[in-house]
């Protein structure tokens, strides 16, 4: 696993399921279940309307399908996260891009 724009560290727990892969099944305290076999972005953000609308939106201005997509949180307004798994190796420009969006703690692309 890659990790790019790495602003601040993740905390993950996983297991290894054979073969040499891997399925993360906690995100900064979240319960996940990722195989991280595709390139994904993970994003937590403050849980306030219009999130997944931003995020989105820039993914389809540079062509980037989303192929699965998780969204949870702590509590309403609190903490979220938005895992997203894309079909795109190449999204430097959209992660910088989701970066600058506010109320947005951190976003991190593995490949």
């Amino acid at each position: 696993i890659t990790l790019k724009n790495d602003k601040k560290n993740i905390s993950a727990t996983g297991v290894s399921i054979g073969g040499g892969n891997i399925q993360v099944t906690e995100l900064n305290g979240f319960a996940v279940n990722l195989k991280m076999n595709t390139p994904t972005l993970i994003i937590v953000h403050q849980d306030v309307p219009g999130m997944i609308a931003l995020v989105t939106d820039i993914l389809s201005r540079y062509g980037i399908n989303i192929a699965q997509m998780t969204v949870t949180r702590e509590n309403a307004g609190e903490k979220a996260i938005m895992i997203i798994e894309i079909d795109s190796h190449q999204c430097d420009e959209a992660v910088n891009e989701i970066a600058r969006i506010p109320h947005l703690h951190n976003v991190n692309f593995f490949s």
